[in-house]
């Protein structure tokens, strides 16, 4: 099953709109380039964000559930459980 490019660049924006950031902004908290950020937001990225991108890009944006929004907006069924298994592995090292 292919990502939901469109979603998880609604998302995202709407998370980073919230977080009254801007794309340079989260860019540079998060150590990305910010034309990675403009293609998710914009639907265009080819490439399917990681979990660790993911889990990056939540913490960066510091917004309650961010975690879980872009986990859902991704829509890949192995995506979301390779991060669920990143988070719990992350969890276990805490």
């Amino acid at each position: 099953m292919d990502w939901d490019r469109v979603n998880f660049g609604r998302v995202l924006r709407d998370l980073r709109t919230q977080a009254s950031l801007s794309q340079a902004d989260l860019a540079e908290r998060i150590g990305r380039d910010r034309r990675r950020l403009m293609a998710l937001e914009q639907g265009t990225a080819v490439r399917e964000p990681k979990p660790g991108e993911i889990a990056l890009l939540a913490t960066g944006l510091g917004v309650p559930d961010a975690l879980d929004r872009l986990r859902e907006a991704v829509g890949s069924q192995a995506a979301r459980a390779d991060l669920h298994h990143t988070v719990h592995e992350s969890m276990r090292a805490d």
